[in-house]
């Protein structure tokens, strides 16, 4: 065998392009533990840029201690021992680069040879395209991460690049508004031809050629809907995409659908309509009143005593009460024609012929006759009436009076008093007003004093209003006693009759029904009433009140003449009250809907704000991971928020429907505080406010989910108004069967004229547009009525501004019901793993499906999905799984249908399986509904995945196992 001498080695390696270093052993105790050098060609010396004798003059462990610490070392032992090659790729830094080598050692007799390859060039190749592809992963997973959360945004979406404007992503929100399109690819002229006519078109071919971003609120759309075309308005953006070195490239389009907004803005000019025509009705009111006072003021150019109103051929349309107390017939016996069955029988046909001449000629009718009186015999009257033309000359309506010379004193001054305060009650809408004006129209003229008595929330009397013409202390004396409420009372009996009440002479007997009313007695004695008349102030049905007139020293006495103008001046009182507190209500409550659209609009529009604002920067790019973090945090807060804003609406519309239900269970109301507590407590950190709580363990019949709403409201509403520093308490005790839960806090405080409306809906003690604290002034409504549900009651305390408050809930603790949990209820839990399970998946919306399926995997769980139902009912046929997950609302057969189908005709296995509703739908009766249809669980859209994740595994587990 050829010896390996340097002169042998040299001739082999001198001529080789490649490195080789030849290295002799050395031994210890029969193993090889080191080499020294032998033999370098030409190339390794450049390697090591000097003689490797000089490089190498002891052993390779001495002299390249690198070579230990790689490993290289090891291995050329192994390979010297055993003879199996070493094949391994180093990198070397010579100071100036780094390279990389591939090394192959073998062992040649009693030598090792080591060849060196340069593969710089290689591995750097390799290692530049494993970046590329790392970074084109990347790429494509932010782009899918992007598109995913965009697919969230609640607008229609679209990018669009070129001149041309070609569709290059749209999220789900702006396909489904254009169903059954094929966008990807195609320009936006050829799907959606309609636009080609819409000025929409031109400012996105202006944006993609300016660079300047184009937005128009409201702009009207005829959009596509399976029941045809409908007009809707979109609040639409378009914003120029600009590529690295700031060249539009593309188009980027958002739409927000508005129409609810613009059909709110119609109800509330619906609303403004109907104050208008409530303008209107107050003006006819007033025409009409006006058409009183012209008659009246007929009725003075007569010398008006009984006054009529007949139609145009004579018949009576309103009883007159003179008339019938005149001649003793009664309200119906006179109506139409029946007035003349009480003219003597031969002046009767004169005085028929007189009417008719009159009518024909449009005349005054006037004439004398004689009438059957109520006491017996006969009386002459004289009848004068007035023609009221129409327009066009025909008669509308007579005027009339009928003359009894012993009244026409009493007429003439009815006549003053009505026609006189006609206009100023017309034109008032304050009530206060409208009583002065009653006063100024009967004192002294027809009454010594007036008193007005108005029946109060509670439905007792209230003493508004005493004016007249006798000392001023005595007036005073009326205002303090108030009304009399004994039975015998002319006051209570206008209410209770609600007719007119006349006392001609007040007999002794009333100074005996006061004798127990000291001062009452005194003020009786002392002005000495002589008559007194009573009327019910009605209006529109309702009956406000009671007018009451008095004559003391005048020495006229009221007669049943007088009541028609006392019910007259009580009925034109009573409208223009009513008509103030309408207007005033009418008023109220605009001002409260603009408020609440107002604070409704904010609240949307403020988390929209940041969710577009921060989508545009994820979609820009360029953004660090921290404010990518921070990006997806305030997206996932507003969602929330939006979450939450929308359960309070429908909390509130079903309270206002009477639609709430409570689930009825033994609710442990300590542990439900300390929840509330833990849950309200990062909020509170965040806003630097401490949290205190004393809680003592009760249980009691209740829901306690509302309960949890309940203590959340409060500890919301405490945290919200308590500055920085500030303190919340909450302390729970039980006496005498009632538990007694307090939440106070040193904040803000409420003033005290506020107090009285804390829980009333929509109201906020700052409602203007400057207000520091949000919200729609809902949550405290909601309390009240989830309480008085469960029979107790809240209550509120403060000392006013700046003073803090407390809120107080007392709730009875009765008979507790048996402490039962529900066998699918779980506790979210990250770490619960669906591992061996075949879950179904069925939503007919794709990014729903995805994120869900998405989910149950994550967790180990095999998913199939479909968008359809029937798909799943085919599945099912020759497939089994071990739990349905099912949306509600799917398009021809909904997730009720599918589960009724599935337990009806479910082969086997299938017609069991454990199923989990999922679906937007919140209300109690969809649940309900849901339940009574076959599912075993309900979730409502938005759900947490831990809770998905939970609710699955308790009701698929079981079913395995067993």
């Amino acid at each position: 065998m050829l010896e390996l001498t340097p002169e042998v080695l040299a001739t082999l390696y001198d001529e080789s392009p490649e490195p080789v270093f030849v290295f002799t052993p050395v031994r210890e105790s029969g193993r090889v533990v080191d080499f020294r050098h032998l033999y370098a060609n030409p190339a390794a010396a450049r390697i090591v840029r000097m003689s490797p004798a000089a490089r190498f003059p002891n052993s390779l462990r001495t002299d390249a201690p690198d070579v230990e610490r790689s490993g290289l070392l090891a291995s050329y032992c192994r390979t010297m021992e055993t003879g199996e090659p070493t094949d391994r790729r180093i990198q070397h830094d010579s100071g100036v680069r780094k390279s990389w080598f591939r090394v192959s050692a073998a062992r040649a007799g009693p030598t090792l040879v080591v060849h060196f390859w340069d593969v710089t060039t290689e591995t750097e190749t390799h290692a530049a395209l494993r970046q590329t592809e790392a970074d084109r992963d990347l790429t494509e997973l932010r782009r899918a991460e992007l598109e995913s959360l965009l697919a969230q945004v609640p607008a229609e979406m679209a990018y669009l690049r070129g001149p041309e404007l070609v569709y290059e992503f749209v999220n789900e929100r702006y396909r489904a508004r254009h169903p059954g399109r094929e966008f990807l690819g195609r320009a936006l002229a050829e799907v959606l031809p309609s636009w080609r006519d819409d000025p929409l078109l031109p400012a996105m071919r202006e944006v993609f050629r300016s660079g300047t971003p184009y937005r128009d609120q409201e702009h009207p759309l005829l959009v596509e809907t399976p029941a045809g075309s409908e007009r809707r308005w979109f609040d639409v953006a378009f914003l120029p995409v600009r590529t690295c070195d700031g060249v539009v490239e593309g188009v980027l389009s958002v739409a927000t659908d508005v129409t609810e907004q613009v059909s709110a803005r119609a109800r509330s000019d619906a609303l403004a309509r109907e104050r208008m025509a409530l303008a209107d009705e107050l003006d006819a009111e007033r025409r009409r009143l006006e058409v009183g006072e012209e008659r009246f003021r007929s009725i003075v150019e007569t010398h008006a005593d009984i006054v009529w109103v007949a139609d145009w051929n004579g018949h009576i349309r309103h009883a007159v009460p003179a008339w019938c107390a005149l001649t003793g017939q009664k309200p119906g016996e006179m109506l139409g024609l029946g007035w003349a069955d009480a003219i003597h029988p031969d002046d009767l046909g004169r005085t028929a012929q007189v009417w008719s001449d009159a009518v024909a000629q449009r005349r005054r009718f006037q004439t004398e006759f004689r009438v059957r009186k109520a006491s017996g015999g006969w009386a002459t009257v004289a009848s004068r009436g007035i023609p009221l033309l129409r327009a066009d000359g025909r008669i509308r309506e007579w005027v009339g009076t009928t003359i009894d010379v012993s009244t026409r004193q009493r007429e003439e001054e009815a006549l003053r008093i009505l026609s006189g305060g006609a206009a100023e009650l017309s034109n008032t809408l304050d009530y206060k007003a409208t009583l002065r004006a009653v006063g100024e129209m009967a004192i002294p003229i027809f009454a010594d004093v007036c008193i007005v008595d108005l029946i109060d929330e509670s439905g007792g009397l209230d003493r508004v209003m005493v004016a007249g013409r006798v000392e001023e202390d005595v007036l005073e004396g009326f205002r303090r006693l108030g009304p009399r409420t004994d039975a015998d009372s002319p006051v209570m009996e206008a209410l209770r009759t609600r007719r007119s009440v006349l006392r001609e002479r007040l007999p002794a007997a009333v100074k005996l029904e006061i004798a127990g009313q000291t001062e009452l007695l005194r003020l009786f004695e002392r002005i000495s009433p002589t008559s007194l008349v009573c009327a019910p102030l009605s209006a529109r049905g309702r009956t406000l009140g009671v007018i009451s007139f008095l004559t003391v020293r005048s020495g006229r006495r009221f007669e049943r003449l007088d009541l028609a103008l006392v019910e007259e001046l009580g009925r034109r009182a009573a409208l223009a009250m009513d008509n103030a507190v309408l207007y005033e209500r009418a008023e109220e409550a605009s001002r409260a809907k603009d408020e609440f659209l107002a604070t409704v609009s904010h609240e949307l529009r403020t988390p929209l704000a940041s969710i577009l604002g921060w989508t545009r920067l994820l979609r820009r790019g360029g953004l660090s991971t921290e404010k990518q973090i921070r990006a997806l945090e305030t997206l996932e807060r507003n969602a929330r928020a939006q979450t939450r804003l929308v359960e309070d609406l429908l909390d509130v519309s079903r309270i206002v429907s009477g639609k709430t239900r409570l689930n009825v269970e033994t609710a442990d109301l300590g542990r439900i505080v300390e929840s509330a507590v833990e849950s309200i407590r990062p909020n509170a950190d965040g806003r630097g406010v401490r949290l205190a709580a004393t809680v003592q363990a009760c249980t009691l019949a209740g829901d306690p989910e509302r309960l949890h709403q309940v203590l959340w409201n409060l500890l919301s509403n405490a945290v919200k108004f308590t500055p920085r520093g500030g303190q919340v308490k909450v302390a729970l005790e039980v006496r005498e069967r009632t538990a007694t839960l307090t939440v106070s806090d040193d904040g803000q405080g409420i003033r005290a004229d506020f107090l009285p409306h804390v829980f009333e809906r929509f109201r906020q003690a700052d409602a203007t547009a400057t207000r520091a604290h949000g919200g729609l002034g809902l949550g405290l409504a909601i309390v009240r009525h989830l309480v008085e549900l469960h029979g107790g009651t809240v209550s509120v305390r403060s000392d006013g501004e700046g003073k803090g408050s407390t809120f107080t809930v007392r709730l009875p603790l009765g008979t507790a019901l048996p402490l039962e949990k529900s066998p699918v209820e779980a506790a979210p839990s990250p770490g619960t793993s669906l591992a061996g399970l075949r879950l179904l998946v069925v939503d007919d919306e794709p990014d729903t499906r995805e994120m869900v399926a998405a989910t149950l995997e994550a967790h180990g769980a095999e998913v199939v999905s479909f968008a359809e139902a029937d798909e799943v009912l085919r599945w099912l046929v020759s497939n089994q799984a071990d739990l349905l997950v099912s949306d509600v609302a799917m398009p021809r057969m909904d997730g009720c249908s599918l589960i009724r189908e599935i337990r009806r005709t479910g082969p086997g296995a299938s017609g069991a399986i454990p199923a989990v509703a999922l679906t937007a739908y919140a209300r109690p009766e969809d649940r309900r509904r849901a339940m009574e249809a076959g599912f075993q669980d309900y979730l409502t859209k938005p759900v947490e995945p831990e809770e998905l994740v939970a609710r699955v595994a308790a009701l698929a587990r079981p079913r395995v196992a067993a």
